[in-house]
């Protein structure tokens, strides 16, 4: 009679179970990785490709996942082990942020880092110190980001990797320009684009562009950063890189925006959108979203504004996008306000503030601080008004936000008025439009109508500027 072969007997040809399932493990795990690098390739060729490379990862999104969880389950006895996971996440890089969620992403990465350091890889090291960073950018968290990308800065100067050492400039003034110190990130950025320019690397031109043109937006220099964007455009477009161009796009609205021109803005949010959909990347439709909702707020369609709003809260509360989804409180606000329900608005910008404030993010945290302080106003609380605006002031005038400091000035100026306080009211005002006027904002006229009728009238009815420009 035959023996009944159970798992753990001795099978009866004299195979080795254990060697066997082990050898078949690491094959398909090697076959998985194959498919992933095919697919990461893919994603960088462009155009079409990019669609095929996602594809193909989706096709096999669970045995990936399978086979890296049984790596990080093995990692730290078996080098084998500890090669799978620096390896699935380093071919994993970019697709990473269109397929997994923030936490998730997180993981793989800290657990690459690990596995590097255990192989003593240096190099690979780096670069997922680099993409580590970003993933904390993402979640809001600048000081791990920032922390992530020093590291990163350190050992490609160490390795003398200057592709990597131009990515990690760049990532690194991402770190500085979310938490408002906006020199310092000009200061990286720059330096992110001699090394891309000394060593040809048109994707790592394209990137530094389109950071200059934000950082400069963020100054107020609105034609400056119109050119940078378009530049950084046309580069995605040639390389055929639909991500980037869709945040070039995104960028450039923000531009047209600040400028009033609307239905430009509309055009380019709408493309972003388009693009964002096409390559399912919800943190890119997310974003688009919410800046559709700024444009159409600023045409007057409010209702409209609250559901694009509306969308932007339950797409940033889906990839836990703690920024975007203070961001998306904060337009409800806005749209509220704006219908007259000051009490909504009033309970929404705290929700702002309060977000804002536990992530970090101080320019988030100036924009609602003056949110609030119009709404006070609204109420009839002028002085409520002047002390959140105060404080919004000490945030942007040390970020080197030049509009939003501008624009808090103003406001400032409003609530001066509305105490009696004259003269004060009118250097402050008069500040703000110096500002607007040198850097051709819109904003100027409108502060040059106030200004003219205060120095005739000390009463009058006025119009307060919005908080922010768009995200």
């Amino acid at each position: 009679m035959t023996e009944d072969f159970r798992h753990g007997n001795r099978h009866p040809w004299g195979i080795d179970l254990a060697k066997l399932a082990a050898t078949t493990r690491a094959s398909t795990t090697q076959y998985f990785l194959s498919l992933l690098l095919q697919a990461n390739q893919l994603y960088l060729q462009g155009g079409a490709s990019i669609l095929r490379g996602l594809s193909d990862f989706d096709s096999d999104e669970s045995e990936i996942r399978n086979h890296w969880s049984y790596a990080a389950k093995h990692r730290s006895s078996d080098l084998e082990w500890a090669r799978t996971c620096r390896d699935y996440a380093s071919a994993v890089a970019h697709i990473a942020d269109l397929r997994l969620m923030p936490s998730e992403k997180i993981l793989w990465l800290k657990t690459s880092v690990a596995a590097c350091r255990q192989l003593g890889d240096r190099r690979g090291e780096g670069h997922a110190l680099g993409n580590l960073g970003i993933a904390y950018f993402f979640v809001a968290n600048y000081r791990k980001a920032k922390t992530c990308h020093e590291q990163n800065l350190a050992i490609a100067r160490e390795t003398k990797d200057q592709l990597a050492e131009g990515n990690a400039n760049g990532n690194l003034g991402d770190a500085y320009y979310a938490v408002g110190d906006v020199a310092k990130a000009i200061e990286l950025y720059r330096r992110q684009l001699e090394v891309a320019e000394e060593i040809r690397d048109a994707r790592g031109r394209g990137v530094a562009l389109g950071n200059l043109g934000k950082a400069h937006y963020a100054l107020g220099q609105i034609h400056k950063a119109i050119r940078y964007h378009q530049l950084q455009i046309a580069i995605a477009r040639r390389l055929g890189d639909r991500r980037r161009e869709g945040n070039g796009l995104g960028n450039l609205g923000n531009a047209w925006y600040s400028l009033q021109r609307l239905r430009e803005a509309i055009d380019c949010y709408s493309q972003w959108l388009f693009l964002s959909k096409s390559l399912k990347d919800r943190s890119g439709e997310c974003r688009a979203v919410g800046n559709l909702a700024n444009a159409y707020f600023s045409l007057g369609d409010f209702h409209q504004a609250i559901g694009l709003h509306q969308r932007h809260l339950a797409a940033a509360r889906e990839i836990v996008d703690r920024s975007a989804e203070a961001n998306a409180f904060g337009g409800l606000g806005n749209a509220y306000f704006a219908l007259k329900n000051v009490d909504k608005a009033l309970e929404l910008f705290h929700h702002q503030l309060g977000l804002a404030q536990k992530i970090g993010d101080m320019a988030g945290e100036a924009t609602a601080l003056g949110n609030i302080g119009l709404a006070q106003s609204a109420l009839g609380n002028p002085q409520q008004n002047l002390h959140y605006q105060r404080r919004r002031l000490a945030i942007v005038s040390t970020t080197g936000d030049n509009w939003a400091r501008a624009a808090t000035l103003f406001n400032m100026a409003l609530a001066l008025m509305d105490l009696g306080q004259r003269e004060t009211a009118l250097g402050h005002a008069e500040e703000a439009f110096a500002f607007f006027q040198t850097q051709k904002c819109p904003e100027a006229d409108l502060v040059s109508r106030h200004l003219s009728q205060w120095r005739l009238s000390s009463q009058m009815s006025v119009v307060s500027l919005t908080a922010s420009p768009p995200a």
